[in-house]
């Protein structure tokens, strides 16, 4: 899995500017479905990200589930390749959001 991964990293690394990348956001089968991935992404990372200066970040994922979710959380597609480990191939899609410099009080 790990060969995996850094093979589909190399999509972020095709940015032309320094980006934050999100390695991994999981949320329980039993919780999913209740909006706790975009509050994630909306009131934890993005605020994080902004009060640090702003910057793109960036992601990647494997699964048309997930393609959606990033979009409905205003992430967009820059990239799509295909992974081949033995007799399987992998979709990867990397998405991309910027991210304001805002001070908060």
């Amino acid at each position: 899995m790990l060969t995996v991964t850094n093979e589909a990293e190399k999509s972020c690394k095709s940015l032309k500017e320094p980006a934050w990348y999100l390695e991994v956001l999981g949320v329980l089968p039993s919780y999913q479905g209740k909006s706790l991935g975009s509050k994630m992404i909306n009131d934890c990372l993005i605020p994080f990200i902004s009060k640090s200066r702003g910057g793109v970040l960036a992601l990647f994922t494997n699964t048309d589930l997930n393609r959606s979710f990033y979009r409905k959380n205003g992430f967009e597609e820059f990239s799509e390749s295909r992974i081949r480990r033995f007799n399987y191939e992998i979709c990867n899609w990397g998405f991309k959001i910027k991210v304001l410099f805002k001070t908060y009080n």
